[in-house]
């Protein structure tokens, strides 16, 4: 079913951002900058959430009371284990801020998208990881138009949020720990 139907004139402003490593970082810039601005709800679904500033600035607007979401694979479906256990290490802190994060437990989750207090909304190749965010060549679609960032919402979050597990802040294991902290140190190259 298309995302957008008979009752939208066809006038939808459509930004098409880019990384490219060492020329273009649109979309990394464009994350930091509507991340702050966000006042009453963000809405993140993402295969790898590990890029430090995007999870600072998630955390930061769960901590100011901000409703928050963040979607990411369930551990036994997630592609990466590199990257599982990466975040594993961080988890709790998320929660502990206020994050609603939940893990998507269908399939593996590769969606890669965000809205932004039912405005706007971003969709595309984009993982929140160093590598998509600095070192991979990467597009993303944005929309600023409150019909696109309802439809997402609806087609999206409110189809994974009944399909995954809340996390809640849990006490790893010692090799969970040791695995996360290794893994989170070796963030950038994941």
């Amino acid at each position: 079913e298309p995302l957008i139907d008979d009752e939208w004139p066809g006038d939808l402003r459509v930004e098409v951002l880019q990384n490219l490593p060492g020329i273009h970082t649109e979309i990394h810039d464009r994350y930091l900058r509507e991340i702050p601005r966000v006042r009453h709800q963000l809405l993140i679904e993402n295969a790898y959430m590990l890029y430090d500033p995007v999870v600072d600035a998630v955390n930061a607007k769960a901590r100011e009371g901000v409703r928050t979401v963040v979607i990411v694979p369930s551990n036994d479906l997630n592609d990466e284990a590199l990257a599982r256990d990466a975040f594993l290490w961080i988890q709790n802190d998320m929660v502990r801020s206020g994050v609603e994060l939940y893990k998507y437990r269908e399939r593996m989750s590769h969606g890669k998208v965000a809205v932004f207090d039912q405005q706007q909304a971003t969709i595309g190749t984009t993982n929140l990881d160093a590598f998509a965010m600095v070192h991979n060549a990467e597009v993303n679609l944005w929309l600023d138009d409150h019909r696109f960032a309802q439809d997402l919402t609806q087609r999206v979050f409110v189809q994974d949020i009944p399909n995954s597990n809340r996390v809640k802040v849990r006490k790893l294991s010692f090799w969970e720990k040791v695995r996360g902290r290794i893994m989170y140190s070796m963030r950038r190259f994941l």
